[in-house]
């Protein structure tokens, strides 16, 4: 029997859906992201933000297309609201874990099949198109979750049972209708400290990180130099995943792109944490770092939860210290192809590629928050950058005072670094700022704080 085909309006109306319920996961996902403290999880869940905020937007514009010949105003009821804000609330990791793997998303699984059911392959090919590659992916989470609770045995997430998700599902459709703006809530919680696994040791905050003696051409070295390396990727992941989560209201493109930079880090903490298993060095088997988390989540001239804690973030995570990544890793790649450590010279150029356009969103972002002034973002990255430099000074005092025979044992480990030689400097990497939308101005502020030096500089030295 041939199941019967919709129309275009009702057509539209399914993808408006989908689209919503696709953008809610999104949301969701960004909010836990720090939360979560299984490893695994976490990279996992700042993967699935990017695909299905990039899914949202996929769908957004198929409706803009279609729209173009069937206007009408499209809208959400509160129930579809009431679920996935009920997720959002789950009481701890396994139980959102298994309220939003387990119970929303085989819905929505079943909502793209009911589609493509319904759906006249020819004349509704395009947006059958892009729900078949949205569904593949969609299959793949489910897939993860059910191998996850597989595999990891003291996280018993098939127990949690989803009767109220299941309950409020069956009144998706109840409720009065939803301006745009109000689909989205505010955020329900602060996170100004981050999970870890329990049996992972954090550094003491002052504490230098651990410094490998030969981080040129010694493996286990190497690895110890990867691990500080993976600190930084999960941190930032986990920083851009909240600044999406905690600010709704900002525009559509903002959100996206926060999205797929998060969903970055954590494909950049997967390499990095093959690499280093390559070198023998897993994460954990040094005391771990959240400071660049931590560190930059909220700050005391600003207010709590506003746009200027949100610039200041931005800031200093994304303009100016994966702004220095930019310099950094050319220089590793340059390194790492001189030593013959092509395996390492590849996935850093990898990371580089992908650190442009972090820095660009940066970039972008804090000129809207400065409302498109540059001098305003000179001047706030400048208050950002003085605030923070102060309160690690701080920090590292407070350490010294209090742990003075571990101080002193990092100074006398970092006296036996060995420091190769090499024919080439870490310069600033003018080429890849300015393609990330850093204005001279701009490029003369990193050089004035002493971070970086131009080619120039060393040749007049």
């Amino acid at each position: 029997m041939t199941s019967k085909r919709w129309d275009l309006a009702e057509l539209s109306s399914r993808l408006n859906e989908l689209c919503y319920f696709e953008r809610a996961c999104a949301h969701i996902l960004a909010g836990w992201n720090p939360k979560i403290e299984n490893l695994e999880a976490k990279v996992q869940i700042g993967l699935h933000l990017g695909q299905d905020m990039q899914h949202a937007d996929l769908l957004r514009r198929r409706l803009a297309s279609i729209r173009r010949a069937l206007p009408r105003s499209h809208k959400i009821r509160q129930g579809w609201k009431t679920v996935v804000m009920a997720v959002d609330m789950a009481p701890d990791d396994v139980s959102f874990l298994s309220a939003f793997y387990l119970g929303v998303k085989p819905h929505l699984v079943a909502l793209y099949e009911q589609y493509l059911l319904h759906s006249d392959p020819l004349g509704d090919s395009k947006s059958r198109d892009i729900i078949e590659s949205i569904l593949a992916k969609e299959k793949a989470q489910v897939a993860w979750i059910q191998q996850f609770v597989t595999s990891t045995t003291n996280l018993d997430v098939s127990a949690i049972q989803n009767a109220q998700v299941m309950q409020l599902w069956s009144k998706r459709h109840s409720g009065r209708w939803l301006a745009e703006s109000d689909a989205v809530w505010p955020p329900i919680d602060r996170v100004p400290k981050v999970s870890r696994p329990k049996n992972m040791r954090r550094g003491e905050p002052g504490a230098l990180r651990t410094i490998p003696k030969d981080p040129l051409r010694s493996r286990r070295d190497i690895g110890v130099f990867l691990h500080s390396f993976l600190n930084e990727e999960l941190t930032t992941m986990e920083l851009i995943a909240r600044n999406t989560y905690e600010h709704p209201d900002m525009p559509w493109e903002y959100h996206l792109a926060m999205a797929q930079h998060a969903s970055d880090e954590a494909r950049h903490a997967q390499m990095v944490a093959r690499a280093a298993a390559d070198y023998g060095v897993k994460y954990g088997d040094y005391p771990i770092y959240v400071s660049s988390y931590e560190g930059q989540y909220e700050f005391e001239p600003c207010d709590v939860g506003s746009k200027q804690e949100l610039l200041w973030r931005i800031l200093l995570r994304q303009t100016f210290h994966e702004g220095l990544a930019l310099d950094s890793l050319a220089f590793e790649i340059s390194k790492r192809r001189y030593l013959g450590q092509d395996d390492l010279a590849r996935m850093f150029t990898f990371l580089l590629a992908d650190e442009i356009f972090h820095a660009e969103s940066g970039q972008r972002w804090g000129r809207y928050l400065c409302s498109g002034d540059d001098k305003c973002l000179l001047e706030q990255r400048a208050l950002a950058h003085e605030y923070f430099l102060g309160r690690m000074k701080d920090a590292r005092a407070r350490f010294v005072a209090y742990n003075l025979e571990e101080a002193l044992a990092e100074v006398e480990h970092l006296e036996n670094v060995q420091y190769e030689s090499l024919p080439f400097h870490r310069t600033i990497n003018l080429q890849a700022r300015r393609a990330a939308g850093f204005s001279e101005e701009d490029i003369q502020q990193i050089i004035d704080w002493g971070y970086v030096k131009s080619e120039q500089d060393f040749e007049h030295a």
